[in-house]
């Protein structure tokens, strides 16, 4: 009797490996066995896969681009001199903690304000009497971070909990503007044959 052709066609897409000569265990020495044993046992027995160490060079490059991304060098000074440097940093900081908690980021959100708000503080200096500068950089710096990190991010005049002292409308406004631009834009392609639903 003849293999039917849903026989022959069967045979044909069958694969001559097993686990063991994908993972290379085969043609490989007692070494590499032992390498893939190790990085199986660190993932509870799932495989891993065991990424090249960095050159030199790349881990340069990486350290050069993370200082452009650290406070100035005297911004550590300015803060245990005291006075309104590190008043306003403690005052920001207290706020992201409350409004951190109110909506219930992940931990990397608050490091990531706090760093934006370090990065901001080590240019800029804040005038003096006028609070409303701190709760408005607080809520500039938890908004980049919960837009980088959370995926609800409330609008930032939500983020205004607590004993906020002061409205910021300013990014409603912004929004509101750029609403309209973009909605005509819409309008102009919802004419092309292809977008109109029947």
């Amino acid at each position: 009797m003849a293999p039917s052709s849903y026989e022959m066609a069967a045979s044909t897409l069958l694969c001559g490996e097993d686990s063991s000569s994908i993972l290379d265990l085969e043609a490989g020495g007692q070494e590499e066995e032992e390498e893939v044993l190790l990085a199986r046992s660190r993932t509870r027995g799932e495989p891993s896969v065991v990424f090249p160490v960095p050159s030199e060079e790349c881990v340069a490059g990486f350290v050069e681009a993370e200082a452009a991304h650290m406070p100035r060098e005297d911004y550590a000074e300015r803060l245990r001199g005291g006075g309104t440097d590190l008043r306003v940093r403690t005052d920001a900081i207290d706020w992201i903690w409350k409004v951190h908690a109110y909506y219930g980021f992940g931990p990397l959100t608050a490091c990531l304000a706090v760093n934006y708000l370090d990065r901001f503080l080590s240019l800029y200096q804040l005038p003096e009497g006028k609070s409303w500068t701190t709760q408005l950089l607080s809520v500039a710096c938890l908004s980049l971070a919960a837009k980088m990190e959370e995926t609800y991010v409330p609008p930032s005049l939500d983020l205004q909990v607590g004993d906020a002292r002061y409205v910021f409308r300013g990014e409603d406004g912004a929004e509101d503007g750029a609403a309209g631009p973009q909605h005509a834009q819409m309008e102009d392609a919802s004419g092309h044959p292809l977008l109109v639903q029947s």
